[in-house]
């Protein structure tokens, strides 16, 4: 074999790898932008799915708010007895104090 039948060997097996290498860079660049394409898919749908649950629970305290202002009543005779002292130490201490008793 001569060096010329060995060096156009060389270059027609260099020509296939970079043909190869070609095709595995295509088919790496296509799996890359599915995967980039099925990642942002997920993140919004993630997305839609925490703003509805976040729309319900933001429902569900407007509705509990609307129940209780709807439905403010004074205490009953019972009630009353019960939280009797500490409803007289809430009312008859210093306005200093009353802080520790606010919510």
């Amino acid at each position: 074999m001569n060096m010329r039948t060995f060096l156009t060997g060389q270059m027609i097996q260099k020509k296939a790898n970079n043909e190869i290498e070609k095709e595995v860079e295509g088919e790496q660049v296509k799996i890359w932008n599915d995967e980039n394409q099925r990642y942002f898919q997920k993140e919004n749908e993630t997305n839609e799915r925490v703003k509805q649950v976040n729309k319900l629970n933001a429902d569900f305290l407007k509705s509990q708010f609307k129940e209780k202002n709807s439905c403010v009543t004074k205490m009953n005779e019972e009630e009353y007895r019960m939280n009797r002292d500490i409803l007289d130490e809430v009312f008859y201490t210093p306005t200093a104090t009353k802080k520790n008793f606010l919510i």
